[in-house]
């Protein structure tokens, strides 16, 4: 999530990451942004990793941590005069699908598809496991990103490319793979520089972005994920304060991506960016990213305290009504 963070800045802060300028500092915001793009992917390796397991918690708790942003925030909107009643009303009501946020939208598809996924992988024979996933790679890459093609996924802001990166968690976490399990990181940071230098060299030769864009289904951007991934994998870490953060880290997400949250972020940062000199302003634009962070993840806290007890009961009476009831012949058998 800090990855999410420090990607939306840079692209809000400097306009020019995609045009053809020549100096350090503007390798140096490439460089961040090759680090920092792999964030949504390894989001959806992490569930592919570990698989998604529906449940009526896991979606009760889903929709009612959306809900609540888009209410509280529409609320806000709606005193300010920036959100009409009707958009306030649609937003919280379909959440999960009216949010405005792609990444909600198309991780909502993959929940709900999550065990056709889960039965498919386990059923697929080991020998066909890499053969399949070759051929996911030409659909999301080759007619996705390359061919351009808008019926798969041009950007990866798509379910499509959501389902191939599952595949690929899946795949990790049976058969690690060979040629990264050893010096990963330092793997990873020289596909950063090597992205760092074909972007240099895209902006003045573009067919070299058939090969490396920003874009989530880039064949370097999917290669940098995948490395650093897979060398997260190998990480011994153990502790409680990880866990309690990491339960409210798409907070962090959901109120960055609204109007008010976005324009508290984004104006620090861009104060600080035209206020200060490049050293200073560098620590306080990392200072404000981690308070930030914290804040959202202590806002979450208080949702979950508030949530908690509604959600129990939702979920026990979801749970009740569509629980089948056993029959006289199954209580035989």
């Amino acid at each position: 999530m800090l990855g999410v963070l420090c990607n939306h800045i840079l692209q809000s802060l400097y306009a020019d990451l995609n045009t053809a300028v020549n100096y350090p500092a503007h390798h140096l915001q490439v460089f961040l942004m090759s680090m920092s793009i792999i964030a949504v992917n390894c989001f959806v390796l992490i569930s592919g990793y570990f698989r998604i397991k529906q449940s009526w918690k896991g979606f009760v708790n889903l929709f009612t941590q959306c809900a609540f942003y888009a209410i509280t925030f529409s609320a806000i909107g709606l005193v300010l005069h920036e959100v009409s009643w009707m958009d306030a009303l649609k937003r919280s009501v379909f959440a999960l699908s009216e949010s405005g946020m792609w990444f909600i939208v198309a991780y909502f598809g993959l929940y709900l598809i999550a065990p056709l996924l889960n039965a498919g992988y386990n059923n697929l024979p080991d020998s066909k496991k890499t053969p399949m996933l070759l051929m996911m790679f030409i659909l999301d890459v080759y007619l996705g990103y390359m061919h351009q093609s808008a019926e798969v996924s041009v950007s990866g802001y798509h379910v499509i490319h959501f389902i191939v990166l599952y595949y690929i968690g899946c795949y990790i976490s049976e058969k690690p793979i060979k040629v990264l399990q050893t010096g990963g990181g330092y793997k990873w940071l020289a596909i950063c520089v090597l992205c760092t230098m074909m972007h240099a060299i895209k902006v003045r030769f573009a067919p070299m972005a058939i090969l490396f864009s920003f874009r989530y289904n880039s064949p370097m951007v999917l290669l940098a994920s995948v490395t650093f991934f897979h060398w997260v994998t190998t990480w011994k870490i153990q502790n409680k304060w990880i866990n309690w953060i990491s339960a409210s880290v798409l907070s962090v997400y959901l109120i960055h991506s609204q109007t008010v949250g976005g324009k508290v972020l984004f104006g620090a940062c861009h104060y600080i960016h035209d206020t200060f000199s490049t050293i200073p302003a560098g620590l306080l634009l990392v200072a404000t990213v981690v308070v930030f962070y914290m804040c959202c993840i202590f806002v979450d806290k208080l949702r979950i305290y508030i949530c908690s007890p509604l959600n129990e009961k939702i979920v026990a009476k979801l749970n009740k009504k569509f629980t089948l009831k056993k029959t006289r012949t199954d209580y035989l058998k």
